[in-house]
């Protein structure tokens, strides 16, 4: 019982560090889409 336990969280920790670094990707990911967006904006406006 206490060893199913133990890998239990094991695995949720596994499963919270892969969607922290999915949603960190995603999220970088977003912003530089605007920055580039805006960069190329700004560039073509000037």
């Amino acid at each position: 019982m206490a060893q199913s336990k133990g890998t239990k969280i094991e695995e949720t920790h596994d499963n919270d560090f892969l969607d922290m670094m999915k949603g960190t990707m995603i999220f970088t990911g977003l912003f530089m889409g605007i920055a580039l967006v805006g960069g190329v904006l700004a560039y073509f406006i000037k």
